[in-house]
Protein backbone atom coordinates (compact mmCIF):
# COMPACT_ATOMS: atom_id res chain seq x y z
CA UNK A 1 0.00 0.00 0.00
CA UNK A 2 2.84 2.37 0.83
CA UNK A 3 4.44 1.57 -2.51
CA UNK A 4 1.23 2.40 -4.37
CA UNK A 5 0.89 5.69 -2.48
CA UNK A 6 4.50 6.58 -3.24
CA UNK A 7 4.04 5.87 -6.96
CA UNK A 8 0.88 7.98 -6.98
CA UNK A 9 2.76 10.80 -5.27
CA UNK A 10 5.51 10.68 -7.91
CA UNK A 11 2.89 10.70 -10.67
CA UNK A 12 1.15 13.78 -9.27
CA UNK A 13 4.50 15.48 -8.75
CA UNK A 14 5.38 14.87 -12.37
CA UNK A 15 2.02 16.18 -13.61
CA UNK A 16 2.33 19.50 -11.80
CA UNK A 17 6.06 20.05 -12.25
CA UNK A 18 5.89 22.62 -15.04
CA UNK A 19 8.49 24.62 -16.93
CA UNK A 20 8.35 27.06 -19.81
CA UNK A 21 8.67 24.22 -22.34
CA UNK A 22 5.15 23.18 -21.36
CA UNK A 23 3.86 26.15 -23.36
CA UNK A 24 4.59 24.22 -26.54
CA UNK A 25 1.41 22.95 -28.14
CA UNK A 26 -1.91 23.72 -29.75
CA UNK A 27 -4.65 25.70 -28.00
CA UNK A 28 -8.12 26.98 -28.76
CA UNK A 29 -8.61 30.42 -30.28
CA UNK A 30 -12.03 31.19 -28.83
CA UNK A 31 -14.34 33.96 -30.00
CA UNK A 32 -15.05 34.71 -26.33
CA UNK A 33 -11.47 35.99 -26.05
CA UNK A 34 -11.62 37.89 -29.33
CA UNK A 35 -10.39 35.02 -31.50
CA UNK A 36 -11.66 33.33 -34.63
CA UNK A 37 -12.58 29.84 -33.47
CA UNK A 38 -9.54 28.14 -34.99
CA UNK A 39 -6.32 27.07 -33.30
CA UNK A 40 -3.51 28.91 -31.55
CA UNK A 41 -0.06 27.33 -31.92
CA UNK A 42 2.65 28.28 -29.43
CA UNK A 43 6.36 27.42 -29.63
CA UNK A 44 8.91 28.13 -26.90
CA UNK A 45 12.67 28.11 -27.57
CA UNK A 46 14.52 27.46 -24.30
CA UNK A 47 17.89 28.39 -25.85
CA UNK A 48 16.77 31.96 -26.55
CA UNK A 49 13.80 32.20 -24.14
CA UNK A 50 11.77 33.37 -27.13
CA UNK A 51 8.10 32.57 -27.79
CA UNK A 52 6.40 32.47 -31.19
CA UNK A 53 2.83 31.65 -32.09
CA UNK A 54 0.07 32.00 -34.66
CA UNK A 55 -3.71 31.93 -34.32
CA UNK A 56 -6.32 30.87 -36.89
CA UNK A 57 -3.94 31.77 -39.75
CA UNK A 58 -4.79 35.42 -39.15
CA UNK A 59 -2.45 36.73 -36.47
CA UNK A 60 0.86 36.07 -34.76
CA UNK A 61 2.34 36.50 -31.29
CA UNK A 62 5.96 36.87 -30.25
CA UNK A 63 7.66 37.53 -26.96
CA UNK A 64 9.62 35.82 -24.19
CA UNK A 65 9.19 33.56 -21.20
CA UNK A 66 9.10 34.87 -17.63
CA UNK A 67 9.41 32.93 -14.35
CA UNK A 68 10.08 35.87 -12.02
CA UNK A 69 6.68 35.79 -10.29
CA UNK A 70 4.96 33.40 -7.86
CA UNK A 71 1.38 32.91 -6.72
CA UNK A 72 0.10 33.27 -3.14
CA UNK A 73 1.17 29.69 -2.37
CA UNK A 74 4.71 30.22 -3.58
CA UNK A 75 4.32 28.35 -6.88
CA UNK A 76 6.31 29.68 -9.81
CA UNK A 77 4.16 31.32 -12.47
CA UNK A 78 5.17 30.33 -15.99
CA UNK A 79 4.33 33.36 -18.08
CA UNK A 80 4.85 34.54 -21.61
CA UNK A 81 4.79 38.24 -22.44
CA UNK A 82 5.06 40.07 -25.71
CA UNK A 83 3.21 41.50 -28.67
CA UNK A 84 0.48 40.30 -31.01
CA UNK A 85 -0.18 41.39 -34.57
CA UNK A 86 -3.24 40.67 -36.72
CA UNK A 87 -3.60 40.82 -40.50
CA UNK A 88 -5.27 43.87 -42.00
CA UNK A 89 -4.75 47.58 -42.45
CA UNK A 90 -3.80 49.55 -39.35
CA UNK A 91 -5.91 52.64 -38.71
CA UNK A 92 -7.46 54.63 -35.88
CA UNK A 93 -10.66 52.57 -35.80
CA UNK A 94 -9.43 48.97 -35.75
CA UNK A 95 -7.09 47.41 -33.23
CA UNK A 96 -4.61 45.27 -35.14
CA UNK A 97 -1.65 45.08 -32.77
CA UNK A 98 -0.93 45.20 -29.07
CA UNK A 99 0.58 43.49 -26.05
CA UNK A 100 -0.25 40.36 -24.08
CA UNK A 101 0.66 38.66 -20.80
CA UNK A 102 -0.36 35.03 -20.31
CA UNK A 103 0.06 32.56 -17.44
CA UNK A 104 0.09 28.80 -17.93
CA UNK A 105 -2.40 26.95 -15.74
CA UNK A 106 -0.84 24.82 -12.99
CA UNK A 107 -2.07 21.64 -14.73
CA UNK A 108 -0.61 22.80 -18.05
CA UNK A 109 -3.93 22.35 -19.83
CA UNK A 110 -4.65 25.98 -20.65
CA UNK A 111 -3.78 29.55 -19.82
CA UNK A 112 -5.27 32.80 -18.61
CA UNK A 113 -4.17 36.35 -19.20
CA UNK A 114 -4.94 39.64 -20.89
CA UNK A 115 -4.36 41.38 -24.20
CA UNK A 116 -4.32 45.12 -24.83
CA UNK A 117 -4.46 47.30 -27.93
CA UNK A 118 -1.31 49.28 -28.65
CA UNK A 119 -3.29 52.27 -29.97
CA UNK A 120 -5.48 52.42 -26.86
CA UNK A 121 -4.51 50.45 -23.75
CA UNK A 122 -8.07 50.73 -22.45
CA UNK A 123 -9.18 48.44 -25.29
CA UNK A 124 -8.58 44.80 -24.42
CA UNK A 125 -9.96 41.71 -22.76
CA UNK A 126 -9.20 38.59 -20.79
CA UNK A 127 -7.46 35.92 -22.85
CA UNK A 128 -8.47 32.42 -21.74
CA UNK A 129 -7.79 29.32 -23.84
CA UNK A 130 -7.57 25.53 -23.41
CA UNK A 131 -4.99 23.09 -24.68
CA UNK A 132 -6.00 20.90 -27.62
CA UNK A 133 -2.87 18.73 -27.76
CA UNK A 134 0.72 18.56 -26.52
CA UNK A 135 2.45 17.92 -29.85
CA UNK A 136 5.20 20.45 -30.53
CA UNK A 137 4.08 22.57 -33.52
CA UNK A 138 6.29 23.13 -36.54
CA UNK A 139 8.08 26.43 -37.16
CA UNK A 140 5.55 27.16 -39.89
CA UNK A 141 2.57 26.57 -37.62
CA UNK A 142 4.05 28.95 -35.05
CA UNK A 143 5.04 31.53 -37.70
CA UNK A 144 8.62 31.44 -36.44
CA UNK A 145 10.25 34.83 -37.07
CA UNK A 146 13.90 34.97 -38.04
CA UNK A 147 15.98 37.06 -35.64
CA UNK A 148 18.08 38.91 -38.24
CA UNK A 149 17.03 38.23 -41.84
CA UNK A 150 14.52 40.51 -43.55
CA UNK A 151 12.13 39.45 -46.35
CA UNK A 152 13.33 42.02 -48.87
CA UNK A 153 13.24 40.76 -52.46
CA UNK A 154 10.92 39.17 -55.00
CA UNK A 155 8.73 36.23 -54.04
CA UNK A 156 6.35 33.86 -55.80
CA UNK A 157 3.69 31.44 -54.59
CA UNK A 158 5.03 28.56 -56.67
CA UNK A 159 7.14 27.86 -59.74
CA UNK A 160 4.25 28.82 -62.05
CA UNK A 161 4.29 32.37 -60.65
CA UNK A 162 0.59 32.27 -59.74
CA UNK A 163 1.29 34.98 -57.19
CA UNK A 164 4.22 37.38 -57.11
CA UNK A 165 5.22 39.78 -54.36
CA UNK A 166 7.98 42.38 -54.28
CA UNK A 167 9.07 43.62 -50.85
CA UNK A 168 11.30 46.63 -50.21
CA UNK A 169 12.78 47.60 -46.86
CA UNK A 170 13.26 51.26 -45.96
CA UNK A 171 15.80 52.69 -43.54
CA UNK A 172 13.00 54.06 -41.33
CA UNK A 173 12.04 50.50 -40.39
CA UNK A 174 9.01 50.19 -42.69
CA UNK A 175 8.34 47.78 -45.54
CA UNK A 176 6.63 48.50 -48.84
CA UNK A 177 5.19 45.63 -50.85
CA UNK A 178 3.32 45.28 -54.11
CA UNK A 179 2.29 42.40 -56.32
CA UNK A 180 0.04 41.21 -59.10
CA UNK A 181 -2.88 39.24 -57.66
CA UNK A 182 -4.95 39.11 -60.83
CA UNK A 183 -4.52 35.33 -61.18
CA UNK A 184 -5.81 34.80 -57.68
CA UNK A 185 -8.92 36.90 -58.32
CA UNK A 186 -9.84 35.51 -61.73
CA UNK A 187 -10.53 38.19 -64.35
CA UNK A 188 -9.92 41.04 -61.91
CA UNK A 189 -6.70 42.91 -62.55
CA UNK A 190 -5.42 44.89 -59.62
CA UNK A 191 -2.48 45.40 -57.33
CA UNK A 192 -2.01 46.08 -53.66
CA UNK A 193 0.33 47.95 -51.40
CA UNK A 194 1.26 46.98 -47.83
CA UNK A 195 2.43 49.60 -45.35
CA UNK A 196 2.90 51.98 -48.27
CA UNK A 197 2.36 55.72 -48.54
CA UNK A 198 -0.13 55.61 -51.42
CA UNK A 199 -3.83 55.75 -50.54
CA UNK A 200 -6.62 54.23 -52.60
CA UNK A 201 -9.42 56.80 -52.55
CA UNK A 202 -11.83 54.39 -54.21
CA UNK A 203 -11.91 52.29 -51.05
CA UNK A 204 -13.39 55.22 -49.11
CA UNK A 205 -16.68 55.05 -50.99
CA UNK A 206 -18.02 52.31 -48.75
CA UNK A 207 -16.69 53.85 -45.53
CA UNK A 208 -20.07 55.07 -44.28
CA UNK A 209 -21.64 51.65 -44.80
CA UNK A 210 -18.92 50.03 -42.72
CA UNK A 211 -19.05 52.42 -39.73
CA UNK A 212 -21.40 50.23 -37.69
CA UNK A 213 -19.26 47.14 -38.29
CA UNK A 214 -16.08 49.04 -37.43
CA UNK A 215 -17.56 50.09 -34.06
CA UNK A 216 -18.18 46.44 -33.23
CA UNK A 217 -14.71 45.45 -34.37
CA UNK A 218 -12.90 48.12 -32.39
CA UNK A 219 -13.02 46.07 -29.23
CA UNK A 220 -11.93 42.87 -30.96
CA UNK A 221 -8.23 42.42 -31.07
CA UNK A 222 -8.28 40.01 -33.97
CA UNK A 223 -11.44 40.71 -35.94
CA UNK A 224 -11.24 41.73 -39.57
Amino acid sequence: MKLVSFILFLYLLNVYCLDLNDWNGRYSDSEASGGYGGSLYICYDEDTNRVYGAYSQIGIIYGEGDTSETDTEGNTLYKIKGQWLAAGAVNDELCKEGTFELTLNQDGQGFTGIWRCIQDSSVGSNWIEWRIDNAIPSDQQCAYLHETNIPQGSWELNENEDFTLDICYHNDGFYTASGDIAKLLGDVETSFEIFGDDEDEDEDEDEDDDDDDDDKDKKKKKKK
